[in-house]
């Protein structure tokens, strides 16, 4: 039993069992491969643009142990078991100017081309890539899959994703409304925005809310509620140089 692979679908994430209780150590392995990018891709970490190549997992540390119910310490000593077995690697993140955030680290799947390479059983070519991917009984991937149903959604040149922790629709609406008073957002403007809502977030206050008063009041920036007058545009405020 330990010869050959079986197929699994990423559509298992979608089950309600699978996030249903405290992950085991094998879950959570599965779930590190379940999550790793099977092609090339741009997030933003902290408002900057970030790549991701194939093989890599975008995934903090924090993400992680509120995904497993694990606490912080736990998800680290289990992917520093990972990297000593030499499963992982983690490495810095490259920013899209070719420079590495000392900040933070990426987690790297070892060995995800050789078990992603495509093959039938029969070793011939399957010529098909999508997001489905097989598990081997040792916990690497393979990478033969199936057509997909949709196809993926590119987007838009110039688009700006909104944070994590802000709603697609508010964002959109956000720079929506920065077109309309002609101060259209740069990448820039958008990290100076993130960072400043960021920390107004962890200060108590609604990072939503902020944007929606910001495109009511028709203001370029956002600013954080003071008080009954929040909604002052006379208050004295900091704005910001964009």
């Amino acid at each position: 039993m330990s010869d050959g692979w079986i197929k699994l679908h990423r559509k298992i994430l979608e089950s309600g069992f699978w996030e249903g209780e405290t992950f085991s150590r094998g879950q959570a392995w599965i779930d590190l491969l379940l999550l790793t990018n099977w092609k090339p891709k741009v997030i933003r970490k902290r408002g900057l643009r970030v790549y991701l190549d194939r093989g890599d997992c975008g995934w903090s540390e924090i993400a992680l142990a509120e995904r497993w119910r694990w606490s912080r310490g736990k998800v680290r000593r289990f992917l520093d078991e990972l990297e000593s077995e030499k499963m992982i690697t983690k490495k810095r993140y490259k920013q899209t100017d070719g420079i590495q955030d000392k900040r933070t680290n990426k987690i790297t799947i070892v060995n995800y081309e050789k078990y992603q390479n495509l093959e039938c059983d029969d070793g011939t070519s399957n010529g098909t890539t999508d997001d489905t991917i097989s598990s081997t009984i040792d916990g690497t991937i393979d990478g033969t899959g199936i057509k997909k149903e949709k196809k993926e959604k590119k987007k838009p040149r110039g688009k700006i994703d909104a944070p994590d922790f802000v709603a697609e629709e508010v964002w959109n609406a956000f720079v929506e409304h920065r077109k309309q008073i002609k101060a259209p957002l740069t990448d820039y403007a958008a990290k100076l925005i993130f960072n400043k809502l960021e920390k107004a977030k962890n200060k108590g206050f609604d990072p939503e809310e902020m944007l929606k008063r910001s495109i009511e009041s028709g203001w370029k920036g956002v600013f954080e509620p003071s008080g009954n007058n929040a909604g002052n545009k006379n208050q004295n405020r900091v704005r910001l140089p964009i």
